[in-house]
């Protein structure tokens, strides 16, 4: 439990009172409150992001409080707190260096001190809590002897150039996941340290990890620290070679994945310069000069379909194995693109009036078996029959409403509206879950921020709506589809990268909560691409270490992996650089890469 804010003006000279159970002083809780003093008690373990930013002058900060989010304090402040304390560490981490030396602390430096002390803290929701103050305790105690003056401990977010080191493994230990976290560390002293060498700044820089286990009760146990970079944990591989030589556990067998590219029985690699049929027609075209990624897109194991551009402007579908085309039809529309659904070949164009949006859905044979035209992109309407009743779902204008098929009567669930000036909710439809139940977005628009995308489950029944949940708790939530009887969800950033994919449960007590399918894969900031086999047991991701932001759009991927849904063990991992891709499952049984003319179909049968 944690202490969220103060309900009305606070004492001027405020003591926050011992709460039993309560450890944690939450996010944003005296923000911008102007107070002249503020004492925090020992029973406070935790202050987190920006809770007394601009709040307090002068902060008293009790020696149990062992973890401070970003901004938790001003730097202007006047920090009271114990020598040797976190506190201290933090104080001086945000005011940069102080011309005495920190205090040694007497923390055990060599791994067999570590594991012999049994380390460990109860960590709630964030099991990494702990970390920094591990860390801080165990550089105070190796260095201390050269004279530190500063000291600080941060991870790396560096998302232009950025190697992840931050991995994870759920399989090592049935009671406990075993996680190596990354941080940088900036270190001066008055003293040379050996083997060790300073930047232009004067400062010692270098990679850091610290290794530990944590179980489903909160409970952290520290196993160790890696310095520097080239002895970082960097694989899952790694990462259990390391943890098996914590004995207090019991570790269950585990191989690194094998490389599926290099198997001749589950693998195989097309290359469609080799067709003369696909070289034939697109032999004059300069992709690049009209700014088109060449693309193919698989429908099948031996049909794919591709546009070629002006002054073609034509989207074919071809059959590489009987080498004859199955479809040619000119779109000479603006931003024609093309996608593949359940072995059906979806083409999105847009008329001269870029608002009006068409779609042809062709099988594989390349005859049209649906067309749908929307006009004016926020106003889309669709409906969707609520299985064994006489109603159905519409959307129109964002927001949602209930009809009777059959007396023709409406009712509005959710309406979109303006909240104040600079908030406004919209609402769509994912996924109707049974007769009663449904799974909608609330997109959430921020004036001219990045809006947040909120999931929830829609009970017809009272009106309510159960907000969709992990223990990151983040506020991306998008739903991800329906694959062999499962809901499956994406966090993503707000430039449309997964970085998890979770399971939703979405019955019992523990409706609403989300299971991460994507923990146990290595090195990666971001699923660039993926995709669910129709029967829901195999993930494939194409990841990368590096996130798009609102400069540069990276659309590379490096790295592959393949994930048994049902064990979230990686089955199979590659690192495959592509620089624009996709992957599809086809209904045929394959996963298919496809890179330019390169196609590589992944047999899972």
């Amino acid at each position: 439990d944690a202490i969220a804010g103060y309900i009305c003006k606070p004492d001027n000279h405020l003591t926050i009172p011992t709460i039993p159970g309560v450890d944690t002083i939450k996010d944003n809780a005296f923000t911008g409150y102007s107070i002249e003093s503020i004492i925090i008690p020992e029973s406070i373990r935790r202050i987190g992001n920006r809770s007394f930013f601009l709040a307090a002058k002068n902060i008293t900060i009790p020696d149990s409080v062992i973890s401070m989010g970003n901004n938790a304090i001003f730097e202007g402040a006047i920090i009271t707190c114990g020598s040797g304390s976190f506190a201290e560490y933090y104080a001086r981490k945000i005011k940069y260096e102080l011309s005495e030396s920190f205090v040694p602390v007497d923390f055990p430096i060599d791994r067999e001190g570590i594991l012999s002390a049994d380390i460990s803290e109860i960590s709630g929701k964030d099991y990494s809590y702990p970390f920094e103050n591990w860390a801080r305790l165990y550089l105070n105690s190796k260095y201390s002897t050269y004279e530190i003056t500063r000291l600080k401990v941060n991870a790396d977010i560096n998302y232009t150039n950025y190697i992840d080191y931050d991995i994870s493994n759920t399989l090592f230990c049935d009671d406990y996941t075993v996680a190596a976290k990354y941080y940088k560390v900036t270190l001066k002293t008055n003293k040379d340290i050996p083997d060790l060498q300073r930047n232009s700044s004067g400062d010692y820089y270098f990679d850091f990890q610290v290794v530990a286990l944590y179980n489903a009760e909160g409970k952290v146990v520290l196993s160790g620290f890696i310095e520097n970079k080239e002895n970082l944990l960097k694989t899952s591989y790694n990462l259990y070679s390391y943890i098996k030589e914590d004995t207090r556990f019991i570790y269950n067998d585990f191989n690194a994945p094998p490389s599926i590219l290099n198997s001749s029985t589950s693998t195989e690699i097309i290359n469609l310069s080799d067709y003369s049929m696909v070289n034939d027609i697109v032999k004059d075209v300069d992709f690049a000069a009209v700014w088109y990624i060449e693309e193919y897109v698989p429908i099948s194991k031996d049909v794919i379909a591709f546009f070629v551009p002006s002054p073609s402007s034509t989207v074919y579908m071809v059959n590489l194995k009987t080498n004859e085309i199955l479809f040619s039809q000119k779109y000479d529309y603006y931003g024609v693109s093309l996608s593949s659904e359940d072995g059906v070949c979806v083409i999105l164009y847009y008329t001269q009036e870029v608002r009006i949006r068409s779609f042809d859905y062709l099988n594989d044979k390349g005859e049209i078996i649906r067309q749908i035209t929307y006009v004016d992109y926020p106003n889309d309407k669709k409906s969707i029959d609520i299985p064994g009743t006489p109603y159905e779902l519409i959307q129109e204008n964002s927001s949602i409403s209930i009809q009777n098929i059959s007396t023709g009567s409406v009712n509005i669930l959710l309406q979109s509206k303006k909240v104040d000036f600079h908030k406004d909710l919209f609402y769509y439809i994912d996924k109707v879950i049974d007769s009663s139940r449904f799974i909608y977005t609330c997109f959430e628009m921020q004036g001219h921020d990045p809006g947040w995308n909120r999931t929830y489950i829609y009970d017809i029944r009272d009106g309510s709506s159960l907000k969709i949940h992990s223990s990151e708790d983040n506020r991306y939530y998008e739903y991800a589809g329906y694959y062999g009887g499962k809901h499956f969800i994406k966090f993503s950033n707000t430039f449309d990268e997964a970085n998890k994919l979770y399971i939703l449960e979405t019955e019992g007590a523990n409706a609403g909560s989300l299971e991460c399918i994507t923990d146990n894969i290595d090195n990666y900031l971001a699923i660039k691409h993926y995709s669910i086999s129709s029967d829901g047991k195999y993930l494939f991701v194409m990841t990368s270490n590096r996130l798009s932001d609102d400069m540069n759009r990276y659309n590379s991927s490096e790295r592959i992996a393949i994930v048994d849904i049902q064990t979230k063990a990686v089955i199979y991992q590659d690192e495959y650089i592509q620089e624009y891709g996709s992957v599809t499952y086809l209904e045929d049984g394959y996963f298919c890469m496809n890179n330019g003319k390169t196609l590589i179909y992944l047999n899972m049968k």
